[in-house]
């Protein structure tokens, strides 16, 4: 599982990548403020309700892990990435594929949330994602 990582990247490493796709993750409370990116990157991210590791509305969490650490949830992560890639407006309604757009981001990037109803901790949809990753090119 990258999710983590790929949150990680889009906050450290937005010179390097032209976007990211995490899926099945989230941005932490404990580091959240240390993501400052280097310019708006375009984001997707994937994720399911029904999640029992990473919950979706986001928790206080001690399953598995050395240190406790607090998820943020999907929707307020959607929300912080919207404020780091200086978006305007308010997102989208989702498509028939669950996914919600803020469109009118820094630098012509966007944010999108693809929620899925029940699921589990799992992969990206690589039909819905790859169209949009592969718009985007580095500065």
């Amino acid at each position: 599982m990258g999710g983590g990582i790929t949150h990680y990247l889009g906050c450290h490493a937005a010179n390097v990548f032209a976007t990211v796709a995490p899926a099945a993750f989230v941005l932490l409370q404990e580091n959240v403020d240390d993501c400052k990116p280097t310019r708006p990157i375009t984001m997707i991210a994937f994720r399911s309700h029904g999640d029992d590791f990473v919950a979706y509305a986001g928790a206080y969490s001690t399953y598995g892990l050395s240190m406790p650490i607090t998820f943020l949830g999907a929707q307020e992560t959607f929300k912080r990435w919207a404020q780091l890639d200086q978006c305007t407006g308010s997102p989208s309604a989702e498509d028939s594929n669950g996914c919600a757009t803020y469109a009118f981001c820094g630098g012509g990037m966007q944010v999108t949330l693809c929620s899925k109803q029940g699921g589990t901790h799992e992969q990206g949809t690589a039909s819905i994602g790859w169209p949009l990753l592969k718009k985007y090119t580095l500065p």
